[in-house]
């Protein structure tokens, strides 16, 4: 499989996965369309890559996409913010070695995956 074809499954699994989350959800947030808004560029872009002239365009455009998503995910969800406003990994909070509270390591994992 190419990766034009891969990237339009890809973009098809996204929007699936948005319009199943929407609709099964009750269609109360918007929110839940987040993974179609992302796969719908991809899917197009992947699809202008299937014509050789376009391929090198679409894939760059696919990419492009496809890294706009992952930074919107790990730059708001997976970060937090300390006392001066630095974004840290959840996990920084246990650098200085004092993991007493196993609840709070456990909490700091789950917010990391």
């Amino acid at each position: 499989m190419n990766m034009a074809k891969k990237g339009i499954v890809t973009g098809l699994v996204l929007i699936a996965l948005g319009m199943i989350g929407y609709f099964v959800g009750g269609r109360v947030s918007v929110t839940a369309l987040i993974p179609a808004f992302v796969g719908l560029p991809i899917l197009l872009s992947s699809l202008l890559a299937r014509s050789p002239e376009k391929r090198k365009l679409g894939m760059h455009l696919a990419v492009f996409f496809w890294a706009a998503g992952i930074s919107g995910v790990l730059g708001e969800t997976r970060f937090e913010g300390d006392q001066r406003g630095v974004r840290t990994w959840p996990l920084n909070r246990f650098h200085d070695g004092d993991v007493s509270r196993l609840s709070d390591l456990r909490d700091s994992v789950r917010e990391v995956i």
